[in-house]
């Protein structure tokens, strides 16, 4: 089971990659999408939890409504394969 060790692939010429990418934000600056934000909430968290905090589970399965909400993760924490936002 010895085999020979595979030579390094050859490293791939950065200025190269930059190129690419400024290539394709070219397109996308063209196109109209190049740093696309779209993104409207439709709802407040708090605003949810007022609404639904006396409801029970199937009460909200029930209503299967969909809403949009935004916020920003403050931290993260990675444990091998589990991770927590916060």
């Amino acid at each position: 089971m010895n085999q020979a060790p595979q030579p390094p692939a050859a490293p791939v010429d950065e200025n190269k990659l930059i190129a690419e990418r400024r290539e394709k934000l070219r397109g996308l600056r063209a196109a109209g999408v190049a740093y696309p934000n779209d993104f409207r909430p439709d709802a407040c968290a708090g605003d949810l939890q007022q609404e639904t905090s006396g409801l029970d589970a199937d009460t909200l399965a029930a209503q299967a409504r969909r809403v949009k909400v935004a916020g920003r993760m403050l931290g993260k924490r990675v444990m091998g394969k589990a991770s927590f936002a916060r």
